[in-house]
């Protein structure tokens, strides 16, 4: 699982994807907390983030989904591999995916430069190699196949 800065920053920026996000056990966010006092604005810090997972409610240490559900709101959710390929899983009606080999078709027309898709947005070759996890090349192939966008380095365009 990919908790480094830049995957929390692509995740944040998703608003797509934050917004399909309804919590369940095992999921990754961050949680935002501000309580900030003078003395922490004087030395910069001005929002506390914490990784947190949902556990069920006889987890210890564990957020469980009713907490979570409850405020939401400015916690950033960060998808496993597993959950942005089930947010592109084929669809009976796609004709050009046919199950799980189709879908690892269409990845590999993604990462690869020379390869055209259809009506994607292929941008240049170098887009693929700036994704240092599995998660960021995913949540890229999700943002592209279901969005139309692209990450740009700080923001999806």
């Amino acid at each position: 699982m990919d908790f480094a800065v830049e995957y929390s920053k692509m995740c944040e920026k998703s608003a797509e994807i934050q917004g399909l996000w309804s919590p369940r056990e095992g999921d990754y966010f961050l949680e935002r907390v501000d309580e900030t006092s003078p003395d922490d604005v004087t030395h910069g810090f001005y929002v506390e983030e914490y990784l947190r997972i949902i556990g069920s409610d006889d987890q210890a240490n564990l957020c469980s989904t009713n907490i979570v559900n409850s405020y939401k709101q400015g916690n950033v959710w960060l998808p496993r591999q597993d959950q942005l390929q089930e947010m592109v899983m084929p669809n009976p009606f796609d004709s050009h995916i046919t199950g799980v080999g189709g879908l690892a078709r269409v990845f590999g027309f993604f990462c690869s430069p020379t390869t055209e898709e259809g009506d994607w947005i292929q941008p240049d070759a170098s887009y693929v190699h700036q994704f240092f996890s599995m998660e960021q090349l995913w949540l890229a192939f999700v943002m592209e196949k279901k969005f139309k966008k692209v990450w740009n380095g700080s923001d999806w365009k």
